[in-house]
């Protein structure tokens, strides 16, 4: 089957615009074929990382290799010691309580 010549190239923006048009699972698609033909185009050189180290494509780090830290949401208040016992707060409820209502609130 011959190959479709084209009157005229694409344009990036006209690339951009029907890319743009495609359900979200054609989008995805579209980003996995582009990237697969980048592996195969870009040489193997140094290239520099975000925080200016110099490492060629093959060792440089990828997101699988270095994962963020995430923190979990029951050590998130660590830092600030152990919470009040269940005596601390009956107490401190007792005194909160003790004068409730108040008789001022009452004058006739």
């Amino acid at each position: 089957m011959p190959e479709k010549t084209l009157e005229k190239p694409i344009t990036l923006e006209e690339v951009a615009i029907l890319a743009t048009s495609l359900p979200t699972v054609d989008k995805i698609r579209l980003i996995e074929r582009l990237a697969a033909g980048l592996e195969h185009e870009i040489p193997t050189s140094a290239v520099t990382t975000k925080n200016g180290a110099t490492a060629t494509l093959e060792t440089a780090p990828t997101v699988e290799q270095t994962p963020t830290p995430s923190v979990s949401l029951f050590g998130i208040l660590a830092h600030l010691g152990p919470g009040p016992s269940d005596e601390d707060i009956d107490e401190m409820r007792r005194e909160a309580w003790a004068n409730f209502p108040r008789e001022e609130f009452y004058d006739d």
